[in-house]
């Protein structure tokens, strides 16, 4: 198939395509507005990513990671979502690891999405579970997983104002 990368560059691209758009990203000189909570506005605005990391998640999660208005204060996966809960919480560590944000913490939301859920496609799933090819290497993951609605719960309790939840 003429135009298409072969199986092992696409990680390298998926990468490439990542770094280009956060470093094309850079966050302007300007202050951003104070976040209007009723509470004394902090320096840099809190933050919880709530994400079923799909591509645009992974990019996403990268440019809030690099904006130096922004503290991001804890990362919740759907796992009604595109991810599954455990393959979401490998990817996550890596994504953190890589952008040199190992301590954010992150949790799972729950698995089953009810009787009037509309789940995504397997094939989709299975693709976003294996991080889009990203060459993950195993990881051993300390503790038990948390739960999405603890990490939230935490990161509120400790934000020195009100996070925003993305």
């Amino acid at each position: 198939m003429s135009g298409y990368a072969p199986r092992r560059a696409r990680p390298v691209l998926l990468i490439a395509c990542l770094v280009g758009l956060v470093a094309g990203c850079g966050s302007s000189t300007e202050a951003s507005p104070p976040v209007r909570t009723g509470e004394p506005p902090t320096e840099r605005i809190p933050v919880i990513i709530d994400t079923d990391l799909d591509i645009s998640d992974i990019a996403a999660i990268a440019i809030l990671l690099r904006d130096p208005a922004v503290d991001v204060r804890a990362i919740t996966i759907a796992g009604t979502g595109q991810v599954r809960c455990q393959a979401g919480r490998l990817v996550t560590r890596y994504v953190l690891d890589e952008l040199g944000s190992p301590d954010i913490p992150f949790g799972c939301g729950r698995e089953a999405g009810g009787p009037d859920a509309h789940p995504f496609p397997d094939d989709w799933r299975a693709r976003t579970d294996a991080g889009f090819g990203l060459d993950i290497p195993p990881q051993a993951e300390a503790g038990v997983p948390r739960d999405a609605v603890e990490v939230i719960s935490a990161a509120v309790d400790a934000s020195p104002s009100a996070p925003t939840m993305v």
